[in-house]
């Protein structure tokens, strides 16, 4: 083979790579979609991908936390016949207010969360609901009676059996809250 031969042969396989390189960059989509990357990080809300893209395309400029709200919120609308469930989405919007860096509000859901854990499930105090409440409750700059204030309150427009006095609800969660707080002291 001569010299010229191989040069044309080694051009156009650089042209072969070009060209299928172009064509890669052509199918791949150009950004991923924010609320995309926030759903991958959030497997656990099972939210389905199709759905909300429908949402996207419907409502091009709500922010799309909204947007996953609205779709819990929905879903446990359906789901108030299924305490577990239905106590799994207000976790997941609670969680979605903790991402917003809404603390206070989170606090307050993260706050309905355990009133469903001690008064319709039966479950009890989960830990980690309790220690990223302590992360709120710091983050938002409030105090353990300020909590109880704003726990008592909203507790009182919950209309449903409860196991448990709203008092007792409280002070074990607060009392939760403490000795988890003292435990990371140690």
């Amino acid at each position: 083979m001569r010299l010229f031969d191989l040069f044309k042969a080694r051009n156009a396989t650089q042209q072969d790579k070009n060209e299928k390189a172009e064509q890669l960059a052509k199918d791949m989509p150009q950004e991923v979609p924010d609320w995309l990357v926030y759903l991958n990080k959030r497997k656990k809300y099972g939210i389905d991908q199709k759905e909300m893209r429908k949402l996207v395309a419907k409502y091009p400029n709500r922010p799309y936390m909204d947007l996953i709200w609205a779709i819990l919120q929905e879903r446990s609308l359906k789901n108030t016949s299924k305490p577990g469930l239905y106590r799994n989405d207000q976790m997941y919007m609670a969680d979605l207010l903790y991402d917003e860096e809404k603390y206070s509000d989170a606090l307050r859901k993260y706050g309905y969360v355990c009133f469903i854990d001690l008064n319709v499930d039966g479950f009890g105090l989960a830990p980690g609901i309790i220690q990223i409440m302590n992360r709120c409750q710091k983050r938002a700059g409030l105090s353990d009676n300020e909590i109880k204030d704003i726990l008592k309150q909203d507790f009182a427009s919950y209309e449903c059996a409860r196991k448990k006095t709203d008092d007792k609800t409280i002070s074990a969660i607060i009392a939760a809250m403490r000795k988890q707080r003292n435990e990371g002291k140690k």
